[in-house]
């Protein structure tokens, strides 16, 4: 019988110890995993208050947009006694766009990219149009001088400044032609009337030469004939101080870009977001900009000033960085754009062929860069 009890005793003890260890490692075990538990949970609440500021923070960038464009006006040169405001000045200033692209194409006409391009800056224009076969670099050259012209002005300080700008991209003496040529055109309406007829002249070099006699005081010939654009001319340059039709809105809307260029670079970074939640947040920016708006930001992307939207990071062999710095490309910013011809003869395509258009189908090659997009 005490044997019996004895080993009892000691099976009690045997198993009481293992039981002890079991539960203590057991207990060790519930609350590691309560740690991890609590650990990842507080991850999780730390990403996701992070991702409530980057939601607040770009909802007041938005709300600074909307309150830029509210604050835009400009003066209606058809009634100077009125302004244009909000988004009404878009098309104002896009008709001027259109007026200017029409009013210096002769300029290109027969044109090379050796003629208007610096040799220091042909490289870039080549290295463009070899990563975008379609791309072509006269006419790249006229939608920039066109914009930058409507967007600086053409008064004699705005020129300077504008030549100052161009002189690591363009042929001084093209530039400068080109300039002086639309600084002639006057916003009278009476002195427009002669402008018409010195815009129907065939010559426009001779144009300038005779703008350049006229400031030097150099009396422009006149054999006569009030149909002959000498007359014409020194009608409006003889004008004391005449108003300039191109007269310049970068003081409007020029902190207008620069702020969406920063609402868009803002979520670009943000790598608690994925691509897809990117995209969401910049398609929400895009829609408060009416289609007008889209026509004027595509001119503005390719514009010197703007091809940090793209252009400057466009290379034969772009790394993943380089393709996410694609940023109308990435957001299909000018998605909305319902006319692939601008001014009949520029194809939106050329210049951002692998942009998702609303009316169009997604493009073959757009996948393979999609993939490296985050």
């Amino acid at each position: 019988m005490e044997v019996a009890l004895n080993y009892y005793k000691d099976y009690y003890v045997r198993n009481g110890t293992i039981g002890d260890f079991i539960a203590g490692v057991s207990g060790t075990l519930f609350s590691l995993s309560a740690f991890i538990i609590v650990y990842f949970t507080y991850i999780d609440q730390k990403e996701d208050l992070k991702k409530e500021k980057i939601e607040e923070r770009f909802f007041e960038l938005l709300k600074l947009h909307k309150e830029n464009v509210s604050e835009i006006q400009i003066n209606n040169l058809k009634e100077p006694c009125e302004e244009i405001k909000g988004r009404q000045a878009f098309n104002f200033i896009y008709e001027q766009v259109q007026i200017c692209y029409k009013e210096i194409a002769p300029f290109f006409v027969d044109t090379e990219n050796k003629q208007i391009y610096l040799p220091s800056y042909l490289p870039t224009i080549e290295n463009l149009m070899l990563t975008n076969d379609s791309l072509d670099g006269v006419q790249l050259a006229q939608c920039d001088i066109a914009y930058d012209l409507v967007f600086f002005g053409v008064n004699y300080d705005d020129i300077t400044v504008l030549l100052r700008l161009f002189s690591e991209v363009y042929q001084g003496e093209f530039i400068r032609k080109v300039a002086l040529y639309i600084s002639a055109k006057p916003l009278d309406k009476d002195l427009l009337l002669h402008w018409e007829k010195v815009a129907n002249t065939v010559n426009k070099l001779e144009v300038v030469n005779s703008i350049e006699n006229f400031r030097h005081g150099i009396e422009i010939a006149n054999p006569n004939n009030l149909n002959y654009y000498h007359h014409h001319l020194k009608k409006i340059l003889a004008t004391p101080n005449f108003s300039k039709f191109y007269a310049g809105h970068q003081d409007v809307i020029g902190h207008y870009y620069r702020h969406i260029f920063q609402t868009v670079k803002y979520i670009n970074k943000q790598s608690l977001l994925t691509y897809d939640e990117k995209y969401e947040y910049i398609k929400t920016l895009r829609a408060q900009l009416s289609t007008v708006e889209q026509y004027l930001f595509f001119f503005n992307s390719i514009s010197f000033m703007g091809r940090s939207w793209e252009f400057n990071s466009l290379k034969q062999d772009s790394t993943k960085n380089d393709v996410n710095n694609y940023l109308v490309t990435k957001f299909s910013f000018i998605k909305n754009i319902p006319n692939q011809f601008i001014f009949q003869d520029i194809v939106l395509k050329n210049y951002y062929p692998l942009v998702h258009f609303e009316f169009e189908a997604e493009p073959l090659k757009r996948a393979a860069v999609a993939k490296l997009f985050n």
